[in-house]
C-alpha cells in the first residue's frame, strides 16, 4: 500500500549509518548516508562485519570475520585503508581448518535456492567423505561466520567439529509454502543434497540429516518421506501439530493458535477448518514409513516446544518397533543451557553420526 515501516525515528536532516549488504550476502559493511544523497562508504569486504565504532577524531574500528578468520579488530584512520589492530585465536594457524563453497540450486517450482558446503579440515582430493546436512529455514546468510569448535553447544551442533572429523557439511536454504511446509522442507533439501553430491568426493551412502526446533520439526517430517539419510537427528521437535495448536507455550502462556496458523508452522487455518492439512505435515501421522535411525532430544522444562511432542514420537516409533533413541534432560528449556548438558548432548550426537556414518563402532551409552 506504499506505506515505509521503520523500527525507529530517524533525522534526515543528519548523516545515518547504514548497515550495508549485498544481495548474495558475499559482500557487508558500513556506510555514512549524507543528506545531500551522498554515500560514504567506511568498510565493504566479503567478510561478516559486527560492531563498528568512530572516535573523535574520525577513526573507525569495527570486527570482521570469515569462516577461516576468527574476529578481528580492523582499524581505519580517516581516508586511510584499513588495518588489523588484532587478531584473535592466533592459535588456529596450526590446524587444519574448513573453507565453505556457494552451492546454488532450485526446487521443484524453479525458485532458485542457496546452500553453503563446508569442506573437511584438511581435505585430500583423492578421499571420500561423509557429510552432514543441518536444517533451519534459510542458513546462506551465515556464509561468513566464524564458529570456534566447542562442547558448548545449545543443540548440540557445531560445524567446525564436524569438519575436524572429516565431513563435509552442508547448510541448505529451505522455502516454503503456506499449508505444506512438510513437502517443501522435503523437496528444498532433496534438491540441495542432489547438488551438493556432485561432488565426487561426498559419500551419497554415509549422509545424516540434524536439526533443532523447527529444524527439528522438519528433520522427524523429512525422514518420514526421505531415503537418501542414513541417519538422522532432531531435537526440540514438533511432530503434531493438532496437539500442538491444543495447548499452550509455557513462553507465552496463551494458546499455540496463532503460533501454528500464523507462525512457523504456516498453516493458515485452523486444525478444524482444514484437518487433513495438519495430518499431511505432522510427522507422528506418518511415522510407519520411517526407516532411519533416529536420534532425538528434549529438555522436560521447554518453555517454546513441549517435551512430550517428542516424547509422543518415541512412543510411536517404539510401538513400530523402529530404531530410536530419545534423549530427555532433566531441568532443561529449550536450549543446552548447562555445561555439562550441552558437553553431553554434542559428544552423543557425534557419537551417533560417527556410528552411522563413519566406523560402526557402536557408544557405550547407546
Amino acid at each position: 500500500d506504499g506505506r515505509i515501516e521503520t523500527v525507529g525515528t530517524f533525522d534526515l536532516g543528519s548523516k545515518l549509518l547504514l548497515n550495508s549488504r549485498s544481495i548474495s550476502n558475499d559482500y557487508n559493511g558500513f556506510a555514512f548516508w549524507h543528506p545531500s544523497n551522498k554515500v560514504e562508504t567506511i568498510c565493504y569486504v566479503p567478510k561478516a562485519i559486527n560492531a563498528i565504532v568512530q572516535s573523535e577524531n574520525g577513526t573507525f574500528v569495527w570486527s570482521e570475520e570469515d569462516v577461516s578468520q576468527a574476529p578481528s579488530l580492523m582499524v581505519r584512520k580517516g581516508t586511510s585503508m584499513a588495518e588489523k589492530l588484532h587478531v584473535s585465536n592466533k592459535q588456529q594457524q596450526h590446524f587444519n581448518w574448513t573453507k565453505a563453497e556457494v552451492l546454488h540450486y532450485e526446487n521443484s517450482e524453479g525458485i532458485p535456492l542457496k546452500g553453503i558446503l563446508y569442506y573437511p579440515a584438511g581435505y585430500i582430493s583423492g578421499k571420500i567423505y561423509p557429510m552432514v546436512v543441518h536444517i533451519y529455514q534459510k542458513q546462506s546468510n551465515s556464509l561468513h561466520k566464524y564458529t570456534l569448535p566447542t562442547l558448548l553447544n545449545g543443540d548440540g551442533f557445531n560445524k567446525t567439529n564436524l569438519t575436524s572429523k572429516d565431513y563435509f557439511v552442508l547448510l541448505p536454504d529451505i522455502t516454503y509454502r503456506a499449508g505444506a511446509i512438510g513437502t517443501s522442507a522435503v523437496d528444498c533439501v532433496e534438491a540441495a543434497l542432489r547438488k551438493a553430491l556432485e561432488n565426487p568426493k561426498i559419500d551419497a551412502k554415509n549422509v545424516g540429516l540434524i536439526g533443532h526446533s523447527f529444524g527439528g520439526t522438519q528433520t522427524d517430517f523429512i525422514i518420514t518421506q526421505s531415503r537418501l539419510f542414513k541417519c538422522a537427528v532432531a531435537g526440540a521437535a514438533t511432530t503434531d501439530f493438532i496437539s500442538s495448536h491444543l495447548s499452550v507455550t509455557p513462553n507465552y502462556m496463551i494458546p499455540n493458535f496463532y503460533k501454528i496458523e500464523r507462525g512457523q508452522a504456516r498453516m493458515m487455518v485452523s486444525p478444524f477448518e482444514d484437518w487433513e492439512r495438519y495430518v499431511n505435515n505432522s510427522a507422528i501421522f506418518h511415522a510407519a514409513k520411517i526407516n532411519t535411525p533416529l536420534l532425538s532430544w528434549t529438555g522436560d522444562r521447554d518453555g517454546q516446544v513441549d517435551h512430550t511432542q517428542s516424547i509422543a514420537f518415541y512412543l510411536a516409533l517404539r510401538r513400530l518397533k523402529k530404531e530410536h533413541t530419545m534423549l530427555v534432560y532433566p531441568t532443561i528449556d529449550h536450549d543446552m543451557s548447562g555445561r555439562k548438558e550441552a558437553a553431553d548432548l554434542t559428544l552423543k550426537i557425534e557419537d551417533w553420526l560417527d556410528y552411522y556414518l563413519k566406523d560402526g563402532v557402536k557408544p557405550k551409552w547407546l
